[in-house]
């Protein structure tokens, strides 16, 4: 995988941003998920078990390394809709033809890590939140320290929060600042996974939020607009993570104008958007 893509520079509400082009890291597997399930293509584990939504980018990202190193990938989901079931789509589509072995309950947390226990397997939370993602932010630290920006600050959306977390740790002692904004729930769920991670606050990543409450996954015309508007300078965000981090800037963007460089960071993700657009088609949004 190319850890070393490129940087774009974007005026974005008249601000200048710096673009690190993550997504372009790798065909199958990029973006934030590259970097935190680096340590997976080491791993001696012969099972790994995880949980989460039907359309996880964790999911779509795991199944690729395990596929490709013959590891077992059991996932634990909700049980999915009778359409989605004749209509396979998205990241769903993808991990299927990797060979993920799906387990449906009511109860995906806890019957995961029951699971993970009796068949001594490697238990992954939902998103990717464990120490061990650390290992490839580190390598990401690295390249933005050796990139030198003078008066740097640094923009990471967060699900979990693990990479934006990482990053900032490693990144806390050289005086970057990094933001993030909390895409998956609350302010206060994004600070709660922080301390899971990491319990000296001091080594958090800022949290700026939107004006406005977007709640996860449901279509809205703002984030349409800011994925449209960023398409038409030749870059794709995905719907569920970037575009709520550029409303956040957005929001919030007399606080970035204090830096002289601001570097986002592209979380990947796009297959994703497949599934997304059809919900905002499907609202009638999409020629809003």
């Amino acid at each position: 995988m190319n850890f070393n893509t490129a940087i774009e520079s974007h005026a974005f509400r008249n601000v200048d941003f710096l673009i690190k082009r993550d997504d372009l890291i790798d065909e199958k597997i990029n973006g934030n998920k590259a970097y935190k399930f680096y340590f997976l293509f080491d791993t001696k584990y012969k099972h790994i078990v995880s949980y989460g939504g039907n359309q996880s980018n964790a999911m779509l990202a795991i199944s690729y390394i395990t596929n490709n190193k013959n590891i077992k990938f059991t996932y634990f989901m909700p049980y999915p809709s009778k359409y989605l079931q004749n209509n396979l789509t998205g990241n769903l589509k993808l991990a299927i033809q990797n060979n993920i072995n799906l387990k449906y309950s009511k109860n995906i947390e806890q019957e995961s890590k029951i699971y993970a226990q009796n068949n001594n397997a490697l238990f992954i939370p939902q998103g990717g939140a464990l120490k061990e993602a650390g290992i490839g932010l580190q390598k990401l630290a690295k390249h933005i320290i050796n990139l030198k920006l003078k008066d740097l600050c640094i923009i990471y959306s967060s699900g979990s929060g693990s990479s934006a977390l990482f990053l900032s740790k490693f990144l806390k002692s050289y005086n970057i600042d990094v933001f993030t904004t909390n895409c998956v729930g609350s302010k206060d769920y994004l600070i709660e996974q922080f301390l899971n991670l990491e319990k000296n606050t001091n080594l958090h990543p800022n949290i700026i939020t939107t004006n406005k409450k977007f709640s996860f996954a449901k279509p809205k015309i703002e984030l349409l607009k800011i994925y449209k508007e960023w398409l038409s300078y030749g870059i794709e965000f995905d719907l569920l993570y970037d575009c709520v981090m550029w409303q956040a800037i957005s929001d919030n963007i007399d606080l970035f104008k204090k830096y002289k460089n601001r570097l986002f960071i592209h979380s990947g993700g796009l297959s994703g958007n497949e599934t997304q657009l059809k919900r905002y088609e499907y609202k009638n949004l999409n020629n809003s």
